[in-house]
């Protein structure tokens, strides 16, 4: 679906009942996640806390096996899916200022502290947490841990069913950038990422002596690159500098994209060597590291050791988007303060927990300047030679004006986006773009690479839908020749006769879906606002379809 496409898709009227059904299932999901920090208050006999996350537990979980419960649909629309995410961050910090304001803080600053932590964004209002209850600085921890991850790819990787609501909601990565992908087994994996490196952090800082709740706190806040530390001074109040080192470590471990990990797992370790996104991001923290250094040591009179002390660890925090800090940035000249802001705007990878732009985003962007640069420079008659494996093609073999098609299917996201762009600058009439990593998907419309692939998404789509029952590979074999399937969702306009629609010529309707129910077209029938309606027509009718109803599906293609 291209962008007009989706945004036609977010006109349809949002169906509550759909939105309340799943919004429930949150609601649920919340309600284990507020079971951790209770158990915790128990144990430091913080039962006044305690009762408030009890009341906060029950509440979410009787509301959601009411609302789950409502009569709902395996088809979610996208406006329906983002408002549910948008609920769950409104919602999620909204409930858990309560029993924040157990350690004394007034409900504004709750809130404040709260959302701080379910965005990961490090801030607070807290002057110190010295004397704070022990819960206190858990939740907050416990809620950038879950907050880092998204709490909707818990509630797939848990408590949804596979299907067509899955693949919606887990399609949200363009939205809001969580680490969302299209199947519920990508998610699961991506949890059981996120818990492994957890783990490896807590059994790390306590090889490291760190003391077990610092260790497990610093762990939470890292992979999450959230940034609460649970003692006054940040990474200064750590004891030694190789517990400082494997906060940061841990914080760029946090802020590679965790498809990363899957092919190192699964393929080859080399793999790291040869990934292009994860090479910009590590040089991108080295230059930063090295640049700060010597600001420290030049410009604010550091030693040597010091400047490459604080200088790598900020750098890297700055870069990971993770927010620790190991001395008073005030103090630092202009320079250094330029540094820190560049690295926390371009930030980590695409598909972790890091904020700012994005390294692939600035890969992209830096390819196209370079190729707008190189286009002005030409004349208009000139052109540049390709190279493929460093071999440079002659025109013969290459003709982009004489292609229909120009596939960019190498085993690398990153390569396959670039190219693609150059294609498309070359005059290719249609680039195809293959992806593997789902996180990517929005950004390449952000680009105008409209013709994406995502093999694994594809095949899992296959599956879940030959185990529904539909056979879409037996469906396609049905579609020979110039034959095509076209759907619409009906508008004011086509709120009538089916002899009144004015189709092309050689279209037909063949059936529909009103509430969710599957209805075949006879000549009596009359079509309401909202119903889906399911054509099948000539190729050629195509453009003329798209022209008419731009939020319409083209299937058989």
């Amino acid at each position: 679906m291209n962008t007009s496409q989706h945004s036609a898709a977010l006109r349809y009227p949002i169906r509550l009942q759909v939105v309340f059904k799943y919004f429930g299932k949150l609601n649920m999901v919340l309600a284990v996640l507020v079971l951790v920090p209770l158990g915790v208050s128990i144990s430091f006999a913080d039962y006044g806390i305690s009762l408030r996350y009890g009341v906060i537990a029950a509440g979410l979980l009787a509301m959601g096996l009411g609302l789950s419960r409502l009569p709902g649909t395996k088809r979610i629309q996208t406006n329906e899916a983002m408002s549910l995410t948008a609920l769950a961050f409104l919602f999620a910090p909204l409930l858990m200022a309560y029993p924040m304001m157990g350690s004394g803080l007034p409900f504004l600053d709750a809130l404040f502290e709260a959302i701080s932590a379910v965005t990961t964004t490090g801030l607070t209002t807290t002057a110190t947490v010295s004397g704070k209850p022990q819960t206190f600085l858990f939740a907050r921890a416990w809620m950038q841990w879950y907050g880092g991850l998204g709490i909707v790819v818990l509630a797939l990787a848990i408590m949804i069913e596979p299907g067509v609501a899955a693949r919606r909601l887990g399609n949200m990565g363009e939205y809001d950038d969580d680490l969302i992908g299209a199947t519920r087994s990508h998610v699961r994996y991506i949890l059981l990422v996120y818990g492994l490196l957890t783990a490896m952090g807590i059994c790390l800082l306590l090889a490291l002596k760190s003391n077990g709740w610092n260790a497990v706190l610093y762990a939470f806040a890292t992979v999450s690159t959230g940034g609460f530390a649970p003692q006054d001074g940040s990474l200064s109040a750590l004891q030694s500098f190789p517990q400082q080192a494997a906060v940061i470590f841990l914080s760029m471990a946090g802020a590679i994209f965790f498809i990363f990990y899957r092919r190192q797992i699964r393929e080859d370790w080399r793999l790291m060597f040869h990934d292009r996104q994860t090479q910009f991001f590590l040089l991108a923290a080295v230059f930063s590291a090295l640049l700060l250094v010597l600001l420290l040591h030049f410009q604010n009179e550091f030693s040597w050791p010091m400047a490459l002390r604080h200088g790598i660890l900020n750098a890297f925090s700055a870069q990971s988007t993770s927010g620790f800090s190991s001395m008073d940035f005030s103090r630092l000249d202009g320079g250094s303060k330029l540094v820190m802001i560049l690295s926390m705007l371009s930030g980590g990878c695409v598909g972790s927990t890091a904020g700012g732009i994005k390294i692939l985003r600035l890969m992209v962007m830096a390819r196209l300047i370079y190729l707008m640069i190189l286009k002005a420079g030409l004349s208009k008659n000139a052109s540049k030679g390709i190279k493929l494996t460093g071999k440079k093609l002659e025109n013969k073999e290459v003709n982009p004006k004489n292609c229909d098609f120009l596939f960019c299917m190498t085993n690398s996201d990153e390569t396959n986006i670039i190219t693609s762009l150059l294609g498309r600058s070359l005059g290719f009439k249609r680039v195809v773009t293959s992806i593997e990593n789902t996180e990517l998907e929005d950004m390449c419309r952000e680009i105008d690479l409209q013709d994406v692939i995502i093999p694994a998404q594809s095949i899992s789509r296959h599956i879940e839908e030959m185990v529904e029952g539909l056979d879409d590979i037996e469906l396609s074999t049905l579609l020979k020749g110039d034959a095509r399937f076209f759907s619409f969702i009906a508008d004011k306009e086509e709120a009538t006769e089916v002899s009144k629609l004015d189709l092309p010529k050689g279209t037909k309707c063949m059936y529909f879906y009103r509430d969710e129910q599957f209805s075949l077209v006879d000549e009596k029938t009359r079509f309401k606002k909202g119903d889906e309606i399911v054509l099948v027509t000539h190729v050629n009718n195509l453009r003329e379809l798209n022209e008419r109803w731009d939020a319409a599906q083209i299937m058989g293609q």
